[in-house]
Formats: C-alpha cells, structure tokens, sequence
C-alpha cells in the first residue's frame, strides 16, 4: 500500500504513524512526540483562558480523562511550522 504524504512526513520525524494509539493520554503523547506532561498542561490551560486556539494539539475530555486523538495528533504535528513542507 502507498503512503500518503502524512505518512511519510510523519516517517521522516522518526514516528510511525500506525504506532500512535487511536487515542492517546497526556503520558504517551508526552513520550512520543518528546513533549513535558506539564507542557501538554500549560498548552491545554492557555487555550481555555486566552479564548483562542492552544498551541498544542487538540483534545477531548472524556469521563474527566484528557485524550488525544491520533488523527488531531497527526494534524498537530505536522503543521508545526518547523515541519511545514515547502
């Protein structure tokens, strides 16, 4: 099966993208992309009291659990701007 280019962005970064959970909790993004809970935390907490979009990746509370979901994940990462192709 062919790539897509999401696939292969997120390849050259070193994370496979079928490796990511569906849904992820602050502990594993945090391991995956190399990011502090407390970062992930802060990024959360901006977005609320700003009222405008986290720097972070977006997020779904679920049963008083923060989740991530991987397709959000994936949106995140690559459109950091270190990581925008050209």
């Amino acid at each position: 099966m062919a790539k897509n280019s999401k696939e292969q962005l997120m390849e050259q970064h070193g994370i496979d993208f079928y490796e990511i959970p569906l849904y992820s909790d602050e502990k594993e993004v945090s391991e995956l992309f190399n990011i502090s809970v407390s970062q992930l935390r802060k990024w959360r907490c901006n977005g609320k009291s700003v009222k405008k979009l986290s720097e972070g990746p977006k997020f779904v509370k679920i049963g008083g659990k923060i989740l991530y979901k991987r397709c959000d994940l994936i949106d995140w990462y690559i459109n950091q701007p270190s990581r925008r192709v050209l």
